[in-house]
């Protein structure tokens, strides 16, 4: 875990920067090929069973740290279904950012994870036939498949992800989230915060 003398000097540093720099078009995060054709959607959902941890009984817990907040855990539990057949998480620790979104609901669609912070998920988040260099938008953000197969060491283990990059436009920061079908999300790595996987049950 970073120290939080470190964490505190990065967002100073990138105060600073947000505060002095004029916009630079240099195409760092240029526009997605939108190969992935996420976002919102509507219609049949199949589930061809490659999110294995969607299933009701399943617990995740990271090892969690934000800015100006103590290190801490935090814990995804999948609690039940919908009637529409999504599987309800419920969050808790995580510092603020899990505070104001402490549920979340899931379900695989078509070779996606579908997403929602409350009610049945919409949106095409996680594309679970990857290739490198896809990428696609959910809402303002774009993610895109910046490596496959990379292997993360993790208190829970070593895990073979896929390296995403988070890009949402007018941030000054592109987030990098570890991805595994079988487990989720392995690790994020975030300017604001960060966690990592430290232990399942399945």
């Amino acid at each position: 875990m970073k120290s939080y003398v470190l964490k505190v000097s990065a967002l100073l540093l990138a105060g600073a920067a947000l505060l002095t720099a004029c916009h630079k078009d240099d195409n760092n995060n240029p526009a997605p090929s939108n190969n992935g054709n996420g976002g919102n959607t509507s219609g049949s959902c199949t589930n061809n069973g490659l999110a294995k941890f969607l299933k009701v009984g399943n617990k995740l817990v990271y090892d969690y740290s934000e800015v100006y907040t103590d290190d801490s855990v935090f814990t995804m539990e999948v609690t039940g279904t919908t009637s529409a057949g999504s599987y309800q998480f419920a969050l808790t620790g995580g510092g603020q950012v899990f505070a104001s979104a402490p549920a979340r609901v899931m379900r695989e669609c078509n070779d996606w994870v579908k997403v929602s912070a409350s009610g049945e998920p919409t949106n095409l988040t996680y594309k679970l036939n990857r290739a490198q260099g896809d990428s696609w938008v959910v809402g303002s953000s774009t993610y895109t498949v910046v490596e496959k197969n990379v292997t993360v060491s993790t208190p829970a283990g070593n895990f073979v992800c896929d390296k995403l990059s988070y890009y949402t436009p007018g941030t000054i920061n592109t987030d990098t989230i570890y991805y595994n079908n079988d487990i989720g999300q392995v690790k994020y790595d975030g300017l604001l915060y960060e966690y990592t996987l430290r232990s399942k049950n399945f």
